[in-house]
């Protein structure tokens, strides 16, 4: 077992994202694929660039806030309590649709197999 506090975890900002940290809790890969989990705190009006991951999709469930997420489908409104999933290869883009700070949990998966 390992305990941690997350805000002692150092903050990333990963490549076109916008007013936000990353705080990576796991990391891990093995034979069926890689998982990372992270908090993340995005300030108002954080955002990221569309993109999309060849072979990751990500997890969003948000903890605090509301987090915009546009994709070719349109663009929805994720509230504290729900959840969202992104495919691998769809492309994505989200941003703090809050005036407050939104904080969220992030799995990254790439499946292996």
């Amino acid at each position: 077992m390992k305990v941690m506090k997350v805000k002692d975890i150092p903050g990333i900002v990963p490549p076109a994202h916008y007013d936000l940290i990353s705080h990576r809790i796991l990391n891990t890969s093995d034979n069926i694929g890689n998982i990372v989990v992270a908090w993340v705190c995005m300030e108002p009006p954080g955002r990221t660039d569309l993109h999309s991951h060849e072979n990751t999709g990500h997890l969003f469930i948000v903890m605090k806030g509301e987090l915009g997420v546009k994709t070719q489908e349109g663009e929805i409104c994720v509230k504290k309590g729900e959840a969202v999933v992104i495919s691998p290869g769809e492309l994505h883009g989200n941003f703090n649709t809050s005036k407050e700070e939104t904080e969220y949990i992030v799995v990254n998966y790439t499946l292996t197999r």
